[in-house]
């Protein structure tokens, strides 16, 4: 189970187009996860040749997020299936806060994010009392599921 989107960093010009759960670190004291996801140039490149990530996203849950995390229903057939299916599900349908360095115009009420080039259109963002962009959707919402 792996997410395939292609995510090219401005900075270095290198694309990730798949994008495997590489940790998972939990606390159940303090109710909260942090989920790593390891962004891979390839698929093959991971598997076969055992290549090294290019890219990292994390995602770290809330006290609630964690509680919904922790009771949702268990899908797969092992461990590794049941904990990783839970967590692409919440990386996939989890908001994402507005990142540093992201640029609003004003005008045309598009949020565009420099280190990719993403660009979040109005319909698109959660707005604090301000009119600023606060919360945008997930990086991995429309990742293909491979």
């Amino acid at each position: 189970m792996a997410f395939q989107k292609t995510i090219t960093r401005s900075d270095s010009g290198v694309s990730a187009n798949y994008w495997r759960l590489a940790g998972v670190f939990i606390d159940p004291v303090a109710k909260l996860t942090r989920l790593v996801l390891a962004g891979y140039v390839s698929a093959d490149i991971r598997q076969k040749a055992n290549g090294q990530p290019v890219d990292t996203r994390e995602f770290n849950l809330t006290p609630a997020q964690f509680a919904a995390l922790a009771s949702a229903s268990a899908q797969g057939v092992t461990t590794f299936d049941v904990i990783a299916a839970a967590c692409y599900g919440h990386m996939a349908a989890a908001k994402r806060s507005v990142p540093p360095g992201a640029e609003f115009n004003p005008e045309t009420r598009i949020l565009t994010i420099p280190s990719t080039g993403e660009t979040i259109l109005e319909a698109d963002i959660d707005f604090d009392p301000d009119d600023n962009p606060r919360w945008i959707p997930s990086e991995f919402a429309e990742a293909k599921n491979v």
